[in-house]
């Protein structure tokens, strides 16, 4: 494994001692029974995106708009739709201390509470790297919302570049 930083080891030491491992969806193992709650609700129809994705101010206005989530109904159980609403605000953007939430933060205005991370400028800058054709010419990818198309660890919430593989165009027949 490469480090690209002198403390990436030691990083990479002490997560790997962690009951729950990388923290990209749980810290505690109270907040892993919460995430794959999150995990098996909003993953049933798409990618649950790891929550630092997006700011406090966006999974609020997507937790209440449930029912008409971009075009569906997608309303959770009254018991449920506050745990997984709290967990996703209690590991937003804003309140994660770390690299990646940092990185979205500091590319939003004040005020910008996107709905969907494709519509994050720091998702967006990452991903202009991507030949446009790789995405809109390929049958076998849903969009940029396709995580898990060329991020090998997406379900663990790891976007490492050194992980991307692109996906093979299949040609139609």
């Amino acid at each position: 494994m490469r480090y690209r930083h002198p403390f990436s080891y030691l990083v990479a030491v002490i997560c790997s001692m962690l009951p729950v491992g990388p923290a990209a969806f749980a810290a505690t193992k109270a907040d892993a029974k919460i995430a794959e709650l999150y995990r098996k609700e909003c993953g049933a129809c798409h990618a649950p995106f790891p929550a630092y994705l997006l700011p406090t101010r966006s999974w609020d206005k997507i937790m209440v708009a449930l029912h008409q989530h971009f075009g569906d109904n997608a309303e959770l159980s009254t018991e449920h739709q506050p745990i997984i609403q709290k967990y996703l605000t209690d590991h937003a953007a804003d309140n994660k201390n770390d690299r990646s939430g940092d990185r979205v933060m500091a590319s939003l205005g004040p005020d910008e509470a996107p709905q969907r991370v494709t519509e994050v400028k720091y998702f967006v800058t990452v991903h202009n790297k991507v030949p446009k054709k790789v995405i809109d010419e390929n049958p076998t990818l849903k969009g940029l919302r396709d995580c898990a198309a060329c991020h090998r660890e997406a379900a663990s919430g790891t976007f490492d570049e050194d992980d991307v593989r692109l996906p093979v165009r299949r040609k139609s027949k």
